[in-house]
């Protein structure tokens, strides 16, 4: 039996489909990704950096230095940021440095008078001066107990009265890190026992003069949000429960 001769235009096609498979499958070269270097996990533009939005209070007795809290920040390394600067009414009476860490600065007028809620921008720079990233940071002023006052006696002294309080700080936290300030109506009166109700209320301690802090042994993990019951007993009785929510960022 005699083979037939392949079609001129058969043998044409199978040439042109060789040559078409090996573009596609280059190697490397003149910015053609081959198979073996493809990867699909590694995304094709840098994650940039992110300032997340970031919301404390301050006490109006607050000394310089004194931390607040930390905005909560990412890919700070590869992003070539040299610092991290706030700008808004009153941003002067705060710092911020590149971990994110803000503190009470040297010589701050904080008055719950003047501004009772400072609302900031912090900007994330580069060595250009040029910005990456900002988020918004907002910080409330709140009063606590002044226990040396003269002007509080025995007979003008009632239970302390308290209000809903939300407080964040970041993942990972140390013992002894500021968390925020139990916010107190009656500021003047002093707290001799705080009592929390709610699971995991062993990671915190709260201070006669309200302030927050993270407790020994604690682990602060990313995304936990604590939620309490909180009550303040002084020397004329207890106060009645408010909430006390901690996120952790």
């Amino acid at each position: 039996m005699q083979t037939k001769p392949i079609a001129p235009w058969i043998l044409l096609m199978s040439i042109l489909a060789l040559l078409s498979l090996n573009a596609c499958t280059g190697d490397g070269a003149d910015g053609i990704q081959s198979d073996t270097e493809y990867n699909a996990t590694k995304p094709l533009v840098p994650t940039p950096p992110l300032l997340q939005a970031f919301t404390g209070v301050v006490s109006k007795q607050a000394s310089a230095s004194e931390v607040i809290g930390s905005i909560v920040t990412n890919n700070i390394e590869a992003s070539g940021a040299i610092a991290i600067i706030l700008n808004g009414i009153g941003y002067q009476n705060f710092l911020v440095d590149l971990e994110g860490v803000i503190t009470v600065a040297s010589g701050a007028l904080i008055a719950y008078e003047n501004i009772p809620v400072y609302t900031l921008i912090a900007t994330m720079i580069d060595a250009n001066a040029q910005s990456i990233s900002h988020g918004t940071v907002i910080i409330s002023v709140v009063e606590t107990p002044d226990t040396n006052s003269s002007t509080v006696t025995e007979s003008s002294r009632e239970v302390p009265i308290l209000d809903e309080t939300i407080a964040n700080i970041a993942e990972n936290a140390p013992e002894g890190t500021i968390v925020g300030y139990m916010i107190m109506v009656n500021p003047q009166e002093s707290v001799i026992q705080w009592t929390l109700i709610g699971e995991d209320k062993e990671h915190f301690n709260i201070a006669s003069d309200a302030t927050i802090t993270v407790a020994k042994d604690a682990l602060m993990r990313g995304g936990k949000i604590y939620q309490f019951l909180v009550k303040a007993t002084n020397t004329m009785g207890d106060s009645e429960f408010r909430t006390l929510n901690i996120t952790v960022r």
